[in-house]
């Protein structure tokens, strides 16, 4: 059972636990390559155009051009950083790192992937450089420098090839779900070999169920948490997931598709 994530648009250096271990099993980014040839491309745009591009502050923009300007061509502890120490969004808020033995880390290694804009997907103890670059940018606007126009087209099915690489090694090969719609659409779900799990967190306001972003962003970590600890790798198990207040919903529920609410 493999579980996709998004990334984090907050990024911070988090103490590593068992910071020995990252260091004798760290790995670097599948598609580094890639990344390195999107990196080229960014580079050629001055800092005005990158916020552009972005859509952010001229402040966040100055900070990401000077990272992308001295993008490191190798990938070492000194300059770079595991990626899922690195994200401190509020997905990665429902990790309890202090609470993690040798076991989870090495679970989580081989059962968590992160997709991203800039590397495409990421293992959790991948090296990466700070970025700020999300799936969804368009880059039609700067078409003379970029021969696509979305990240969408650029990754094409790579991503998609490396999961069923990845699920084929896997014992029970479901896809488990936990990303956002807008990275999550970047696989081409009609050319995975595997089965695919969505889980939706919803809340009852005003007489009915909806789904609160923020709130559906912090339970996508929590129950990466749970599954981490509790080694699940069979997603009927995933039905026992009872925190923050959610319950597993048989009625709404059915093969691809889990709904846990809470009242």
């Amino acid at each position: 059972m493999m579980i996709v994530l998004s990334p984090a648009k907050t990024l911070k250096r988090l103490t590593i636990p068992h910071v020995q271990l990252i260091q004798k099993y760290f790995t670097k980014p599948k598609f580094l390559e890639e990344a390195k040839e999107l990196v080229k491309k960014i580079q050629k745009l001055n800092e005005k155009e990158l916020q552009k591009l972005l859509d952010v502050s001229s402040a966040i923009a100055k900070t990401n051009f000077e990272r992308y300007q001295n993008f490191p061509s190798n990938f070492e502890f000194d300059e770079s950083y595991p990626s899922i120490f690195l994200f401190f969004g509020d997905v990665y808020k429902g990790f309890e790192w202090d609470k993690y033995t040798y076991e989870d880390l090495l679970f989580l290694q081989d059962n968590v992937r992160i997709l991203s804009g800039l590397y495409g997907i990421l293992k959790p103890f991948d090296l990466i450089y700070p970025y700020r670059l999300e799936m969804g940018t368009e880059f039609k606007t700067f078409s003379q420098k970029f021969n696509f126009q979305s990240l969408y087209e650029f990754w094409g099915d790579k991503i998609t090839h490396a999961l069923n690489e990845e699920l084929s090694k896997q014992k029970n090969k479901h896809l488990v779900n936990l990303a956002s719609h807008e990275y999550f659409q970047v696989i081409d779900t009609k050319n995975l070999k595997y089965p695919i799990l969505n889980i939706h967190f919803q809340e009852k306001r005003n007489g009915r169920y909806v789904t609160i972003a923020l709130n559906s962003k912090r339970a996508r970590g929590i129950m990466t948490n749970w599954i981490v600890k509790n080694r699940i790798q069979n997603p009927n198990d995933l039905k026992n997931f009872q925190l923050n207040g959610y319950h597993f919903s048989e009625e709404k529920s059915d093969d691809s598709n889990f709904y846990f609410l809470k009242n």
